[in-house]
């Protein structure tokens, strides 16, 4: 556990200090107090809960597909990862640190969406409940690319597609039917096929959240089995090759 907490807090100094993930970070938290005071209360009321989707899907795409393997290549890259694993520091330990720091950097991002754009703060255990369970199904996209991505450049590269699809299609469903049907077969789709819906109002049936739940599950599985078969057929993280 020791060895865990110190690895976690250097994960997030370079989260916060590494230029490419911390302008990732920061959109959100800075955007959404800068929107609220330039709209006012009253207009938030009315449009808030599509802006606190908008940054919420954003944080979500974002966190764990791009920051999570960012901070692994950056470590690559450093040839810091050499150096862990002289000091004993396994693969699972290093990789765990890496998903902890993102979810929490994700949790923390989406409570600041929610106090300043969210609905009425008796929904907030259940809103951060359904961003920790997207964010875990998500992080086995990131841990992918992050198998592959050989420095920060090529990470960011490898995530781009990923992230623009998994951010855009769900806050774009909101208002076009078409795509609706691509969102319900994301993990998302708990956001967008049950929380957002029930906070406006709208009466979720049994069926939608059994749905919404299989996604997810399904997304989950697949995710860690694709990682896990990867990561063998691979070898394990590999060390950049100016450090072999």
């Amino acid at each position: 556990m020791k060895k865990l907490f110190v690895l976690m807090k250097k994960d997030i100094y370079n989260a916060l200090t590494e230029k490419t993930s911390l302008l990732m970070i920061s959109v959100s938290v800075c955007f959404c107090p800068i929107l609220y005071y330039l709209v006012g209360a009253d207009m938030m009321k009315n449009a808030g809960i599509y802006i606190a989707s908008m940054f919420s899907f954003f944080n979500l795409a974002i966190l764990p597909m791009s920051v999570f393997p960012l901070i692994i290549a950056e470590e690559k890259e450093n040839q810091t990862l050499a150096v862990l694993k002289r000091s004993g520091i396994g693969d699972g330990l290093f990789l765990l640190s890496k998903a902890l720091t993102v979810i929490v950097l994700e949790l923390l991002c989406s409570a600041v969406v929610f106090f300043f754009c969210g609905p009425e703060r008796s929904w907030f255990p259940i809103y951060q409940v359904f961003n920790f369970l997207i964010t875990a199904a998500l992080l086995p996209v990131g841990g992918i690319v992050a198998l592959y991505a050989k420095d920060k450049n090529s990470a960011n590269v490898y995530a781009t597609f990923g992230v623009l699809f998994m951010m855009c299609v769900p806050v774009f469903s909101i208002e076009m039917e078409r795509l609706g049907v691509f969102s319900k077969v994301l993990p998302t789709t708990l956001l967008t096929s049950v929380f957002y819906p029930m906070v406006s109002g709208v009466t979720v049936g049994p069926s939608e959240i059994v749905l919404s739940v299989v996604v997810w599950s399904l997304w989950s599985a697949a995710g860690y089995i694709a990682w896990i078969v990867i990561y063998k057929k691979k070898g394990g993280i590999q060390i950049s090759n100016s450090v072999n």
